[in-house]
């Protein structure tokens, strides 16, 4: 904060404390979340973490039989299985203030312009970051994305330096290691990206920058040849390229879009000072471009991997910026309505927790049924703060098998969440599921009773394809990602003394067109087939 005027230090200190308020209330109301849920546990087995060496063993295999981060998910499992969520609370708050006041100090030199970039990338960030929850909220995804992009973001800043001390040379090559062994998404980008400038550009490889790039270049070696990593990325790759299906997946792009509209800006209103901001800004947009290409060649379509991307894309948005022609009393007004506007969403997240922790308090013992209640009625926009889950999934799942360590976490086995409107349903209507896949509206899944146990697991969904669709209805439909089937996640629960299996229903608008359902086990004998 002493770096900036004193004219705007003020202002700047207490518009952070406000959002490290916001933020922390945010946090507070967040719930523990799909990897959340077995990161208390060292890897591989049921056992909790009770020490620092229970972690480091943990990591060790996570990153021999699963994944590359073997720093990042530290921190994931010291805040999961050792000091618990309430210091995660305050400290994910903190970092992320420090997000913003690395922007400020990453956009631009002039100590006067650094507030207004300060609260501006505030609004941007909380209306526009794609999967805002799950990389500012959500425990896992904050150290995965918000942390590293925080350390990545002062790389860049020491990068950007011109010298440093001799003494210093070790701490940067450790910054260095700590930043490249962070998160593909974030790292692999701007790795390639200096090492492209630097190989055409020697002169500028200064001495301070050999050292980071020297940490950073063995950070990212670990990161992305770790035996776990290439585990993870052949199975990823295994299955057909769905070149339109990958495009479709980026279209929750938002700042790479702006940055190039700011940018075509420039270029119409300049063609030389757009050619001369280019070659300055090549790092940021080669990082930005290959991040790109590495999200389309994953498939990747979750919304926070997008975050190197936009994070990127952000910093040369703000870069392009005339900061003298911004109005200061335009940006303030606009981060006093953001922190309002937070306020109340913490409001309804509070309302979510809530929720969420009356299902957990019902857990009483292994086997137990616990009935879950609708979603708390919130607006789409809404979902981009709130992990509002109840009754999301197939059943237990919360989320793709939290359940069993929802279980484990408890000291139980084999605890089931189902909605209540299901067993009520179930209840007043057994017959409809006899033999026969059944659901109702807000069912997230089929439901069919089976005459004995059967270890069913995965599932294929069919629909017969709409008549009568012109060539157009079928690209778009293909751009949109509509398909003929679908894989989903199937599991066998006892209810009231019966055996059902739980299909997902991902589509519910195309129940019309379903053809057929397909149950399999691990068993290749285990396959079952509906046809409707």
């Amino acid at each position: 904060m002493m770096m900036m005027k004193k004219s705007n230090a003020i202002p700047c200190a207490a518009f952070l404390t406000i959002v490290a308020i916001v933020m922390y209330l945010l946090n507070l109301f967040t719930p523990w979340f799909c990897d959340d849920w077995h990161y208390p546990f060292i890897f591989g087995t049921h056992e909790h973490i009770r020490s620092l060496g229970d972690i480091f063993i943990s990591q060790c295999r996570h990153y021999f039989h699963f994944n590359g981060r073997f720093i990042v998910h530290c921190f994931v499992q010291l805040f999961a299985g050792l000091t618990g969520k309430g210091i995660f609370n305050v400290l994910n708050a903190l970092m992320f203030v420090t997000l913003l006041y690395a922007i400020g100090l990453v956009t631009t030199s002039d100590k006067n312009d650094r507030f207004k970039v300060i609260v501006l990338s505030f609004v941007l960030l909380f209306f526009l970051m794609p999967g805002f929850k799950y990389v500012f909220l959500w425990l896992s995804g904050s150290c995965n994305y918000l942390w590293t992009g925080t350390a990545i973001l002062f790389f860049i800043y020491l990068m950007e330096k011109d010298q440093f001390s001799v003494q210093s040379r070790l701490l940067l090559f450790a910054i260095g290691i700590f930043c490249g062994w962070s998160n593909e998404a974030l790292a692999l980008g701007l790795g390639a990206s200096y090492f492209l400038y630097f190989f055409f550009n020697r002169k500028e490889f200064t001495s301070h920058r050999k050292w980071l790039m020297i940490g950073f270049g063995l950070g990212l070696v670990a990161l992305v040849l770790s035996p776990g990593a290439l585990g993870r990325a052949s199975r990823a790759n295994s299955g057909e390229f769905q070149m339109m299906a990958r495009l479709a997946n980026l279209g929750n792009l938002r700042f790479f879009f702006l940055m190039l509209v700011f940018l075509l800006a420039k270029v119409v209103t300049g063609p030389q000072a757009a050619w001369r901001w280019i070659k300055q800004e090549q790092v940021l947009l080669t990082a930005a471009v290959v991040s790109l290409a590495f999200i389309y060649m994953t498939g990747d379509y979750h919304a926070q991997s997008r975050f190197g991307i936009e994070l990127y894309s952000l910093l040369l948005a703000l870069r392009l910026i005339n900061w003298k022609c911004v109005s200061n009393l335009v940006v303030a007004a606009a981060g006093v309505a953001t922190l309002a506007y937070g306020g109340y969403v913490a409001s309804v997240c509070a309302q979510c927790d809530k929720a969420n922790r009356e299902e957990l308090s019902r857990i009483t013992g292994s086997h137990c049924i616990v009935p879950t209640t609708q979603p708390i009625p919130i607006t789409s926009f809404l979902h981009r703060y709130a992990l509002d889950y109840a009754g999301f999934f197939v059943d237990d799942n919360k989320h793709a098998g939290e359940h069993i360590w929802i279980s484990s976490y408890y000291g139980y086995t084999d605890v089931v969440f189902l909605p209540q409107i299901f067993i009520d349903d179930l209840k007043a209507h057994h017959e409809a599921y006899d033999g026969k896949f059944h659901t109702i509206d807000k069912l997230p899944f089929f439901a069919m009773r089976l005459p004995e146990f059967k270890d069913y697991r995965f599932a294929t969904v069919t629909f017969s394809k709409p008549q009568g669709a012109s060539i157009i209805d079928r690209i778009v439909a293909k751009l949109k990602g509509d398909v003929d089937y679908y894989y989903a996640d199937a599991r066998v629960v006892k209810v009231i003394d019966e055996h059902y299996v739980l299909v997902a229903r991902f589509h519910p608008s195309q129940d019309n067109q379903l053809q057929s359902i397909i149950i399999e086990g691990p068993d290749d004998n285990d396959k079952f087939k509906y046809n409707f």
